[in-house]
């Protein structure tokens, strides 16, 4: 199997996994929200989470700048227990960004 048909089986199952992603980080964003209101704990652990998953995900298949944007949410969200309101909200900037970059990226397509 060549690269190029390696990089046309990626592009397929990107194809297949988007929609699960975009309600992925749909899902996100909603989370982070409802931290930057009362600091449940329980949706911050879905924020560090879904953050890791989807810059894995996204890392894994090629998909820049949203892989970009999600690696940076990962940084700043992993490993913080008990997130100060700097972190929460650049957690929510950086969830938006991602938001709006995995939509506009696929209405592209």
């Amino acid at each position: 199997m060549s690269d190029q048909d390696d990089d046309e089986l990626i592009a397929q199952l990107w194809l297949e996994v988007r929609p699960h992603q975009l309600v992925s980080v749909d899902e996100l964003v909603a989370d982070v929200t409802a931290v930057q209101a009362d600091r449940t704990s329980a949706a911050w652990q879905r924020v560090r989470a879904t953050s890791h998953r989807l810059a894995g995900t996204l890392g894994s298949f090629g998909q820049q700048p949203a892989g970009d944007i999600a690696l940076a949410l990962d940084r700043v969200v992993g490993g913080v227990e008990q997130p100060d309101q700097t972190c929460v909200d650049r957690a929510a900037e950086l969830a938006v960004a991602l938001r709006d970059e995995m939509h506009r990226a696929a209405d592209e397509r």
